[in-house]
């Protein structure tokens, strides 16, 4: 007989270093139960999942009518062999289908079983079985095109919550997220004209509101555009951008300077909070 103790199928996942705890409630509503955690690099942490393997439906059917066939043994000793040829039978059935369904060469045909309707009674579940993994659902637009935020990506929040000394965090974030799309609440720390051309300007962007604390996050910076190019919206779109304004920016990854410590984005909505 089969040992009644329960199989663990496991699970990694990777966190980002002091976001573990959302990492690990996400994955316990979906049933995963947490067992360890590990570093693995200066930003991310390896968490250790299991839960255990839903039973083969043939299993828990196979199951079912040994202890139905118990049952009758006990109680009604003329019915076992009748049961136990059905259940020969049943099964033989469901070989062949799955052998004539699957392709490759044709089986013999095969002489059909006539058994009693008690027979097939106790023979089918009394509940339906429980499925192999639980369909998970589909994002509404491909992953490589979903604009990152704070409530979607890890990554990300711990970005902007991080210390602006920090250079290790934002230049993984820009080699690892290039070509995405962010979108957050920042302020325009500071407008500087593009060398002598008064109609291009570069803006030093921080996130949250301007001077307020906590100031954390790294500096971006948007470099050489123009008013058109900031693409202004809203129901106040305002003739130009200034030093202290609080704004919601939509912007594309582009790269970081280490030296310089800026992480370069360019702007692609622009909404003065």
């Amino acid at each position: 007989m089969a040992s009644d103790d329960p199989q663990y199928e496991s699970k990694t996942a990777l966190s980002i270093r002091g976001m573990e705890s959302r990492t690990i409630a996400k994955l316990q509503k979906e049933g995963w139960e947490y067992v360890s955690q590990t570093p693995k690099t200066l930003m991310r942490s390896e968490l250790i999942f299991r839960r255990i393997k839903p039973r083969h439906p043939l299993l828990v059917l196979g199951a079912r009518i040994q202890s139905n066939l118990n049952g009758a043994r006990v109680k009604q000793p003329a019915l076992f062999w009748g049961g136990g040829v059905a259940i020969v039978l049943i099964v033989g059935a469901i070989i062949t289908v799955g052998v004539v369904s699957g392709g490759g060469a044709s089986a013999p045909p095969v002489a059909q079983a006539t058994t009693s309707p008690a027979a097939v009674a106790s023979a089918e579940p009394t509940e339906d079985p429980e499925p192999s993994e639980s369909p998970e659902s589909t994002p509404a637009v491909p992953e490589a095109e979903q604009i990152l935020t704070v409530e979607n990506n890890d990554d990300f929040a711990a970005l902007l919550a991080g210390s602006d000394m920090d250079l290790d965090g934002p230049e993984i974030f820009a080699n690892t997220y290039v070509g995405r799309t962010i979108e957050f609440d920042a302020n325009i720390a500071n407008v500087t004209n593009h060398e002598s051309d008064e109609s291009r300007f570069g803006a030093l962007v921080l996130a949250g509101d301007f001077e307020q604390p906590p100031m954390t996050g790294p500096n971006f910076k948007i470099d050489n555009v123009n008013i058109l190019e900031m693409h202004l919206d809203g129901p106040n779109v305002p003739k130009s951008v200034r030093m202290g304004d609080n704004v919601r920016l939509v912007a594309r990854v582009d790269s970081f300077n280490r030296v310089q410590g800026l992480l370069f984005i360019t702007p692609i909505r622009t909404e003065v909070r």
